[in-house]
């Protein structure tokens, strides 16, 4: 039974840990362009957001992304939960008397969530020497092991 359970655990896991991206798959990937043709980097990616040609006549093409993204901005309701004690005194049929009594309250409260901005960017430039890729980098918070994104590369 033990072994019936398993297989199809490690299934699940290996399932999920290919959604998860690490940084060093990242650096891979990316590395993997080095030694590739300039074009087989431009028909599979588009044309780059810009080329720089460099003194020594070597190009640097540029892929940049970058998403705004907004959150909050609306309402919800949390239940809450008021408890109150006190120390009543009256006088009664029967004299002077001070009680210890408690109450709760339940209701709600209306929470305001704030409006948040906030850009996802991706910088990847490739350097190309004679119409081969000789180096990589990459920079921005959307483009590892972290991404909010799709992995671009």
């Amino acid at each position: 039974m033990r072994k019936m359970l398993f297989v199809p655990a490690l299934l699940i896991a290996s399932v999920l840990s290919g959604c998860i991206v690490t940084a060093e798959q990242v650096r891979e990937r990316m590395y993997a362009w080095v030694g590739v043709a300039e074009q087989k980097l431009i028909s599979q990616k588009g044309p780059p957001s810009s080329v720089y040609t460099m003194s020594s006549g070597d190009r640097v093409l540029t892929y940049s992304y970058d998403q705004k993204i907004q959150t909050g901005g609306g309402t919800r309701t949390v239940p809450t939960t008021t408890t109150a004690t006190g120390r009543h005194s009256f006088v009664g049929s029967s004299g002077y008397r001070t009680v210890d009594s408690s109450y709760t309250v339940h209701g709600q409260q209306v929470v305001v969530e704030p409006v948040q901005s906030f850009s996802l960017t991706c910088e990847a430039s490739f350097t190309v020497s004679d119409g081969y890729i000789t180096d990589v980098s990459w920079r921005g918070n959307n483009c590892g092991a972290h991404a909010k994104l799709p992995i671009l590369w």
